[in-house]
């Protein structure tokens, strides 16, 4: 049904649980500042785009974020969203399992890259 594929993406939504701004920044391999001011002393949200080869990465990050899920549990943490789009043009189609992986081995690299060895310890990430 689908010829052409130009474009298709990988994406993950975590919530890192901790109870404040904090031990949810200390997940992360982050460091920024604006002017004087370490933005991970505030309350401050991040959005970039890694760009590697046909690959472009958005993570988002979000402090302070409550949620529910649908069995009633409230939770409180970061959120840490990564979005892995592949640029692919017509070459989707010969071999499509092999740039997925691809997709999918760069998005859980990156994942890996900006977390902390104390979030891999307490937090184990099941991808599927």
């Amino acid at each position: 049904m689908v010829k052409n594929v130009e474009r298709f993406s990988v994406k993950y939504v975590n919530l890192l649980e901790a109870k404040d701004r904090i031990e949810q920044y200390a997940f992360l391999n982050l460091k920024a500042s604006l002017g004087q001011y370490s933005l991970t002393d505030h309350l401050s949200n991040f959005r970039t785009e890694i760009a590697m080869d046909r690959m472009l990465t958005i993570v988002e990050i979000t402090p302070a974020v409550d949620v529910q899920t649908q069995q009633g549990a409230k939770l409180h943490g970061l959120l840490f969203s990564i979005d892995t789009i592949c640029v692919i043009g017509n070459d989707f189609w010969k071999e499509p399992l092999t740039v997925i992986d691809d997709t999918h081995a760069t998005e859980k690299s990156i994942f890996y890259d900006l977390l902390t060895e104390k979030a891999i310890e307490s937090f184990i990430p099941i991808w599927s």
